[in-house]
């Protein structure tokens, strides 16, 4: 991640779906130290780490950035409760989207404005 970062020249917003909010929380855990220009972090439709637990452990920690957790109350890869709860164990704000499954391009979705909108307003959040 250090040197991903380190090319990036201006404010970093992280934008993970599904095993990715899984991802990126678990390195952003390993990379406490290199956060600098990561100004916040979407996370959509995250899957509960339950069903991949092939790729170990996961403990879900309290961000340093701040972040967003966006859930469906019909999403089949996390429950919408277990979608709060994780937001909650970020120290993350929540949005419920109500009856949009996976919020993925099998639920409807195509370009997403309202996700555009919230990472420009993360990026401009003083780090």
């Amino acid at each position: 991640m250090r040197e991903v970062l380190a090319d990036i020249d201006g404010p970093v917003v992280i934008t993970a779906h599904s095993f990715g909010c899984l991802a990126t929380a678990h390195a952003l855990d390993a990379a406490r130290t290199t956060l600098a220009p990561i100004r916040g972090v979407l996370l959509v439709a995250p899957a509960s780490p339950a069903k991949f637990r092939f790729a170990g452990a996961f403990d879900a920690r309290r961000l340093d950035v701040p972040s967003l957790v966006v859930g469906s109350q019909t999403d089949p890869w996390m429950s919408l409760d277990d979608a709060r709860a994780l937001a909650q164990r970020f120290n993350g704000a929540f949005v419920n989207l109500g009856d949009a499954g996976h919020i993925n391009t099998a639920s409807g979705f195509g370009p997403w404005p309202l996700a555009r909108h919230i990472v420009e307003t993360l990026a401009c959040l003083v780090a």
